[in-house]
């Protein structure tokens, strides 16, 4: 069988929610059939970490598909060409979009449905794009997957699809998580905090995540008590990030709010394993895997 996947979201250095789900579920799927041929569907040059197998064809199309025009004419005509060229014979779409215009059966990964929860934090163009978009794509995958009952239950509320057409296949761990000894919670320490204890947040830095929120309530115990915690905030700055930027330059205790930006992968188990707490403050999630890490 030859499998074309949307890989679009590995991207070196730069792994995050989905990134890393796409990378460990195409891992197993690649080790437990062999025999299959898996075309990777890249829109920019990849990362040779990323064609792990030698029944892995990695493809990469045009044109760079981040922005609701770019979608388009990437999924609904480099990947209907290239599946076409390939003769697959299904498409695995691990990131909420598909194609509507292949004619291949479609499994199609469905994280959430956060824009319909909370349209007004969503650009223009992509609100746009996913109102007139999810539906279809729904209805034109052959079957779906979503990563937590939640969202299961979310997709089947607000579409008219059958419960038998979604599958619940939630998401794992790294291994690289786990609980550090003292000394590796140490190290960790004098690197990013001179050796105080802190609180962490790692995820996408914009509005659904509550990250103002945060940050005040984090202002305000410091007001309150008298703690040399800190408050790390790892993650890249994403879309509408006035409010978060806002909060940060009101609080009295900015020097101990460290933004870290996007953290590299060896150091992500490393920070959370060595924080006093992780805080998890977001709206709306479809699962929340730095809970479960």
């Amino acid at each position: 069988m030859r499998i074309g996947v949307n890989a679009r979201f590995l991207l070196e250095g730069k792994l995050e929610g989905i990134g890393w789900f796409t990378l460990e579920v195409l891992r197993e799927l690649v080790k437990m059939q062999p025999e299959d041929e898996f075309i990777f569907f890249f829109d920019r040059p990849y990362h040779e970490s990323f064609v792990f197998a030698d029944n892995i064809t990695p493809v990469v199309l045009q044109p760079p598909s981040r922005h609701p025009i770019l979608f388009i004419a990437w999924f609904e005509w480099s990947v209907v060409r290239a599946l076409r060229h390939y003769k697959a014979d299904v498409f695995f779409s691990p990131d909420n979009f598909c194609s509507l215009r292949t004619t291949i059966p479609t499994l199609l990964v469905i994280h959430d449905l956060a824009y319909l929860h909370f349209p007004e934090q969503v650009s223009r163009t992509h609100l746009a794009y996913y109102r007139y978009f999810m539906p279809r794509f729904i209805q034109k995958a052959n079957r779906i997957v979503s990563v937590s009952d939640f969202t299961k239950q979310d997709l089947c509320t607000h579409f008219d699809i059958p419960s038998t057409k979604v599958a619940v296949a939630c998401n794992g761990v790294r291994p690289e998580f786990r609980p550090l000894n003292p000394s590796q919670i140490a190290a960790t320490r004098a690197q990013y905090t001179n050796g105080k204890g802190y609180f962490f947040y790692v995820g996408a830095v914009h509005p659904r995540k509550n990250i103002p929120a945060l940050i005040t309530a984090f202002d305000q115990f410091k007001t309150q008590h008298k703690s040399d915690i800190q408050l790390l905030i790892a993650g890249r700055f994403s879309w509408k990030t006035g409010a978060v930027s806002d909060a940060y330059e009101a609080a009295k205790h900015q020097s101990d709010i460290r933004f870290l930006g996007y953290v590299p992968d060896e150091e992500l188990p490393l920070l959370v394993g060595a924080a006093t707490a992780l805080t998890y403050v977001s709206l709306f999630e479809g699962f929340g895997v730095p809970l479960l890490e």
